[in-house]
């Protein structure tokens, strides 16, 4: 019987929810991304973060065996994967789509 309250109650918070109008948000709100130009391009700083982060994933890779070898916990292969997902997580913010103001 607990449990049928409380999952009634959780289905009633939900619906609560969903049934409200989106608040509105003052359109400045947005306004704190980087808006600064390096060389004529906008958002270069993202690009320069991301090619530094390849340029990382590249020396794990590079070094993968020492890595591995220096401890047997994690090889230089899995901590490349990660530099080059954080590689490609830069480049899509600097490409994400951005509203005029």
């Amino acid at each position: 019987m607990k449990h049928l309250i409380l999952g009634l109650a959780v289905v009633a918070m939900g619906g609560a929810v969903f049934a409200m109008p989106p608040l509105a948000q003052n359109p400045c709100y947005h306004l704190f991304a980087d808006q600064r130009t390096l060389a004529g391009v906008p958002e270069m700083l993202y690009l320069l973060a991301g090619l530094a982060a390849y340029g990382i994933a590249k020396v794990l890779e590079f070094f993968d065996d020492a890595i591995f070898s220096a401890g047997h916990l994690v090889s230089g292969h899995t901590l490349k994967h990660i530099a080059a997902a954080v590689a490609i997580g830069w480049i899509a913010l600097m490409l994400r789509p951005q509203e005029d103001s």
